[in-house]
């Protein structure tokens, strides 16, 4: 069932991807859609079981992005557009603020446990994303308006009729998420319980499984929609990479940040003790997908890079 709503929420992100257009807000706003079984599934560890386990399903998720996310978008582009992947500028913005969250994260865990005071922190960099993007969208609205003013009143609303969804459009994706939102809210904790099970019986550690598992289940129907999205031309894949980089964003702060919160509400820190090395390979995951991404050229070579995710964990594993 997780895997159903994770393909509904991916296939709403394909309608919403047609009527926002590849700038900073539009990443917000599909970041997010994207990220809902993460917000439900990493909350859910946090809460059924522990901090730690969240933590493993957040870095796994990192891991999934950055490495194989980027193999299937730069391969697909290569391959079917026969070009190098560039990327809009704007994307440099979005990844300033994957590199402070991940600082963040960072400075935090040094404390030895995400507190109470923490949460906020992270929910207070994520309010300043959400701010910079609106900035940005007021600036690129003003910009489309003067364009829109060249045209006689009858073909603006012609134009906005073709970039704006009608109300069928909207009720189905709404549908959609609401279906997906309703399956989350239901199979979360039993999701979690049943890693927690599953490694208990293997006498695997479950966090390990989280990193492995729940990534795969919360965002492979996403990695695969990107890749028939990366299809479709250059422009599409280059709107698909500033997607993943908006949902890791946000992972590492709106989701960490709620699950920290969440987690304190009941009486419990968010401890990190001798799994720091978790964090310190979410930065490591991190900051790799900001030199990748910052010259805003993805190549082949950065797809042959882009295969260390199993590297990733399996060195957690022996860690």
């Amino acid at each position: 069932m997780i895997i159903v709503a994770s393909e509904l929420v991916a296939s709403s992100s394909d309608d919403l991807r047609k009527w926002y257009p590849p700038t900073f807000i539009g990443s917000v706003v599909l970041g997010f859609i994207t990220n809902l079984p993460d917000i439900f599934i990493i909350i859910a560890a946090a809460l059924t079981s522990s901090g730690v386990l969240a933590l493993g399903a957040l870095l796994g998720g990192n891991a999934l992005a950055f490495t194989l996310g980027y193999f299937f978008v730069i391969i697909a582009n290569a391959h079917f557009n026969k070009s190098d992947l560039y990327l809009p500028k704007d994307l440099r913005v979005q990844l300033a603020f994957l590199v402070v969250a991940a600082a963040l994260v960072l400075a935090l865990s040094l404390f030895g446990a995400f507190y109470f005071w923490s949460g906020f922190v992270m929910l207070a960099l994520f309010a300043a994303y959400i701010f910079s993007g609106i900035n940005g969208e007021k600036l690129r609205q003003g910009k489309l308006e003067q364009r829109l003013n060249q045209f006689s009143s009858s073909d603006r609303k012609v134009i906005r009729s073709l970039i704006k969804p009608n109300k069928k459009q909207v009720a189905g994706v709404t549908l959609k998420l609401a279906t997906a939102v309703f399956i989350f809210t239901y199979t979360a904790s039993p999701f979690v319980s049943s890693i927690v099970k599953l490694s208990a019986t293997l006498g695997f550690p479950s966090v390990y499984m989280a990193a492995l598992l729940i990534p795969l289940a919360a965002e492979a129907p996403e990695l695969v929609s990107s890749f028939v999205l990366s299809k479709k031309s250059s422009e599409a894949a280059s709107i698909a990479v500033s997607n993943m980089v908006g949902s890791k964003i946000q992972s590492n702060t709106l989701i960490l940040g709620l699950a920290v919160v969440m987690n304190s509400l009941l009486g419990r820190n968010f401890l990190i003790g001798k799994h720091f090395y978790f964090v310190a390979l979410l930065i490591a995951v991190n900051l790799y997908g900001f030199k990748a991404t910052y010259d805003l050229v993805l190549t082949k070579r950065d797809a042959l890079f882009s295969l260390l995710h199993p590297v990733v964990i399996i060195f957690m594993m022996f860690v």
